[in-house]
């Protein structure tokens, strides 16, 4: 009989904590052949500085751990998934000429593969900028469904422009999404039904901000 005294465990060093009642349903729903990837699009507009869009992309990612969370059997194969925080990272930004539709790097096979590296696991946000004219761009940026949804993607683009325009971070403290799901484990065990009916609240540690302007006409 194992005991978790003579269980052995994975040789690794990972961290894990406990999925959020969302993220648990997202996660079972990619069990079933569900896209593992959330791709967010966004239309720029004004000259835009790809060194600075990398230095901001990277910035946003140490800032909120969500955007460098990755999702592992952290005990074994048979485990629970856990969200594990990696190191912060700068994120290669793929660059091509054209519309996303026309040379799209993030499809289904790719995505797929892409998943099945360590590298990837480490660093799972992506992001991809399309050249249409000098002064249009489309941005996009793909992260695992269980970290990246419709509301985030919108408040993750308003701190990103605020970040490129060399604004400096958020005045309030960030609630990072760990932490916002220990307290819903917490503080609602008997609510599960309700929340899994609420809407998105995967966005908690991104929603300090407010829509701004064009990130391409962002000062120096």
């Amino acid at each position: 009989m194992k005991t978790a005294e003579n269980m052995a465990l994975p040789e690794n060093n990972w961290e894990g904590f406990p999925l959020s009642f969302q993220q648990q349903q997202l996660i079972k729903q990619t069990t079933r052949n569900s896209p593992q990837y959330f791709s967010a699009t966004y239309s720029l507009s004004g000259a835009l500085d790809p060194n600075r869009l990398i230095a901001a992309l990277s910035t946003l990612i140490n800032e909120h751990e969500i955007l460098r969370t990755s999702f592992r059997n952290v005990l074994g194969e048979n485990s629970d998934v856990l969200m594990v925080i990696n190191d912060p990272y700068q994120p290669e930004l793929i660059m091509a000429d054209g519309e996303p539709s026309d040379v799209n790097p993030f499809n289904e096979e790719e995505a797929a593969s892409a998943c099945a590296s360590l590298t990837a696991r480490e660093r799972p946000l992506k992001a991809a900028l399309y050249r249409i004219t000098a002064d249009r761009h489309t941005l996009v940026i793909s992260l695992p469904t269980a970290s990246l949804d419709y509301a985030s993607a919108d408040a993750m683009m308003v701190a990103l422009s605020r970040l490129y325009a060399g604004e400096a971070g958020t005045s309030s403290p960030i609630v990072q999404y760990v932490d916002f799901a220990q307290w819903q484990r917490e503080d609602f065990p008997r609510k599960l039904p309700l929340l899994m009916s609420s809407p998105s609240l995967l966005c908690v540690c991104l929603s300090n901000s407010s829509p701004t302007a064009r990130i391409g006409n962002a000062a120096p």
